[in-house]
C-alpha cells in the first residue's frame, strides 16, 4: 500500500496518524517531493516572507510544529518521489511550486486516459479560475503560487484535459477552459438515478 502526499499541508497529512501519533497506515510507504519534505523539516517564519500568513507568525509556528509532528513519525515509512520516472507506471509528478515549495500535481494514467490533481493550485472554483492572479493566503510564496497556477490553468484549458481537486465542489471533477481573459471550471455532471 501506498500513500501519495501532494504536499505537507495539514489538511492533508494528519490523518496518517492518530490521536497518539501512532501510524494509521503503519505498512504504507509515503510518497512525497524531497524539497517538500526538506522545506518543513527546516521551516520557520522568515520562509513564509512572500506570504499573506507572515503576519500570522504564531499561525505559522503552530502549522510549522503540527506539521513536523506529523512528518517526524512518518519518516520510517517516507519514500521520495521520482519526479522523472513516477510511480507504479501509474502516476506521474510535476512541481507546481508556491502554495508550497515542494506542491506537487499528480497524474493518473490509465488506459490511455489521464486524470490531473491540481490539488491546492485553487482553493475556490468561485474566485481563482476568474482570477487566478489573486492568490490565496495560504499560499507559502505567494507570486510563485500565481504563475504555477495561471500557467496550469493555461494548459489545461488548451488541452481539455480532465482534472480533480481536493477543495473544488462535489464531484471535484472536470475541466478547465478558457473564459476571456481568465478562465472557468466546468464540472462533470453526475445524475442519481
Amino acid at each position: 500500500t501506498d500513500v501519495i502526499l501532494s504536499h505537507a499541508h495539514t489538511d492533508h497529512i494528519v490523518g496518517l496518524i492518530d490521536p497518539q501519533h501512532q501510524l494509521l497506515f503503519a505498512n504504507a510507504d509515503i510518497y512525497i517531493s524531497k524539497t517538500e519534505y526538506d522545506f518543513w523539516q527546516g521551516a520557520t517564519l522568515a520562509d513564509f516572507k512572500n506570504s499573506p500568513v507572515y503576519q500570522m507568525p504564531d499561525f505559522v509556528n503552530q502549522t510549522i510544529t503540527a506539521i513536523q509532528t506529523v512528518l517526524n513519525r512518518l519518516t520510517s515509512r517516507v519514500q521520495f518521489m521520482d519526479m522523472t520516472n513516477g510511480l507504479h507506471g501509474i502516476f506521474s509528478f510535476e512541481p507546481a511550486p508556491g502554495h508550497t515549495p515542494g506542491h506537487t500535481l499528480i497524474t493518473i494514467h490509465s488506459a490511455g486516459e489521464s486524470l490531473l490533481n491540481i490539488v491546492d493550485l485553487i482553493q475556490s472554483d468561485a474566485v481563482l479560475f476568474a482570477h487566478p492572479e489573486w492568490g490565496f493566503f495560504g499560499d507559502t510564496d505567494l507570486q510563485q503560487a500565481i504563475e504555477s497556477r495561471i500557467n496550469m490553468l493555461k494548459r489545461l484549458s488548451a488541452s481539455g484535459t480532465r482534472a480533480f481537486a481536493y477543495h473544488l465542489p462535489w464531484p471535484g471533477l472536470g475541466h478547465v477552459r478558457q473564459k476571456e481573459a481568465a478562465f472557468e471550471w466546468v464540472p462533470d455532471v453526475y445524475t442519481i438515478p
